[in-house]
């Protein structure tokens, strides 16, 4: 399985909440309805200490939602027993999480939890949000130089990417892997278009627990010195890539629509 990136609840001031707050339960049931449709995945945290599990929406009711719940019975054991749960996720680039107080377990084709639909919800869309979703179809790899020994490389895969900055997911926990930490020579494979050379400097960490159970760590990076090839590298996949995804989207509506009737 292809690992698929967390996504990290955003705390805001009074001032960014209310720009970004979502009340009108019409508006919630919508973007409830449209994470279920695109199969979404959402990320579930239910402890400080804990690490997230990653889930998604299975049904949109008036009153409450069901997601999927973790494949492991410890982590949904914790999870039930949870107060306060905080859902996050990212949608046609736009950072969407609430909150709920708790989670019931239910059977739903499976193990699966239910919880009351949100009163309110954070709709953030921010100039720094656009930045692409490496596809699971065409997975993107990030050479590093091992700290201890720079002819060894460390491999990880890269969940998002943009002109500024990368997502990697690794199971690396080296010490020398802190924020602030500049690796240089870096190697990023750009599916159909060759490898490019960055320096990165870790921005953020969070540990991620994938739906089948694997605990990896996902680094935020920034790109320091940055070539010209490499930039108009990034540009061109990045277009290439969202023209690709219009492109799919197309098809597969025209595959779901109903044949036209005979005249």
């Amino acid at each position: 399985m292809t690992p698929k990136e967390n996504h990290p609840v955003e705390l805001l001031d009074s001032t960014e909440r209310e720009k970004y707050l979502v009340q009108s339960k019409i508006e919630i049931e919508f973007l409830l309805r449209e994470l279920k449709k695109h199969g979404t995945l959402i990320s579930v945290f239910f402890s400080e200490t804990e690490a997230p599990f990653l889930s998604n929406i299975l049904e949109v009711n008036q009153d409450n939602i069901i997601i999927d719940a973790s494949q492991h019975s410890e982590i949904n054991h914790k999870a039930a027993q949870a107060t306060h749960i905080n859902v996050s996720t990212r949608h046609n680039k736009i950072k969407i999480q609430f909150s709920v107080d708790r989670m019931e377990p239910i059977h739903f084709d499976g193990h699966a939890f239910k919880i009351n639909t949100p009163t309110s919800v954070l709709r953030i869309q921010r100039r720094e949000y656009y930045r692409l979703t490496t596809p699971v179809y065409q997975p993107v790899l990030c050479h590093i130089p091992s700290p201890h020994n720079p002819s060894q490389l460390l491999s990880a895969s890269v969940v998002n990417i943009s002109g500024e900055g990368a997502a990697i997911l690794a199971q690396v926990q080296d010490a020398e892997f802190s924020l602030g930490a500049v690796f240089k020579n870096c190697q990023i494979m750009l599916p159909d278009m060759g490898r490019i050379y960055v320096s990165l400097q870790i921005k953020n960490i969070f540990d991620v627990t994938l739906r089948n159970g694997d605990k990896v760590r996902r680094y935020g990076c920034f790109f320091l010195d940055l070539n010209g090839y490499s930039v108009t590298a990034l540009q061109k996949y990045i277009a290439r890539m969202e023209r690709d995804t219009v492109r799919r989207s197309v098809v597969r509506m025209e595959e779901q629509a109903p044949p036209p009737s005979p005249q």
